[in-house]
């Protein structure tokens, strides 16, 4: 079956929730370097309460990605423009569910009438990032015990 985007519900939260802690854990090992409590403190908010409030919030709109029923990815997009997440599964990495997140959240930046979205990547998104249109917007930032790369890029559409 071919996966698809959809817009996420606060029913997801549980399923977004693994999503997070998945990607972060199994291909962030660039930013968290199997470092065990470096990794609990960037998993800590990543909890079902958390992201239901996150999807409730009112000034972010979000997708999942859905492979055989199961979610596989999520995006996340604020209304200043802040691209605040897009995480994968592992299984799923290079098949397209990223860009397609991706799409969603420049699609609803270029509708709310955003000239640009900006984010802080990991060290592990940067290439993907560079690769979908993104360019650095400032020095590398030290969050906690991880750098973090400021990028932006412009939302064209035609």
């Amino acid at each position: 079956m071919a996966g698809i985007i959809r817009q996420a519900a606060l029913s997801d939260a549980e399923a977004i929730t693994g999503v997070l802690r998945r990607s972060i854990a199994e291909l962030c090992r660039a930013d968290h370097k199997g470092d065990e409590e470096l990794l609990q403190q960037w998993l800590a908010n990543k909890t079902p309460d958390n992201v239901a409030k996150w999807l409730g919030s009112g000034s972010t709109t979000a997708w999942v990605a859905e492979l055989d029923h199961r979610v596989v990815g999520v995006g996340m997009l604020s209304r200043p423009g802040e691209v605040l997440l897009c995480y994968v599964t592992p299984e799923v990495i290079g098949k397209g569910m990223g860009y397609q997140l991706l799409q969603c959240m420049l699609q609803a930046a270029n509708g709310w009438g955003l000239k640009r979205v900006f984010l802080e990547s990991t060290a592990t998104a940067q290439n993907f990032y560079l690769c979908n249109g993104f360019e650095p917007a400032g020095e590398p930032v030290m969050s906690g015990r991880m750098w973090g790369y400021p990028m932006q890029r412009e939302v064209a559409f035609g």
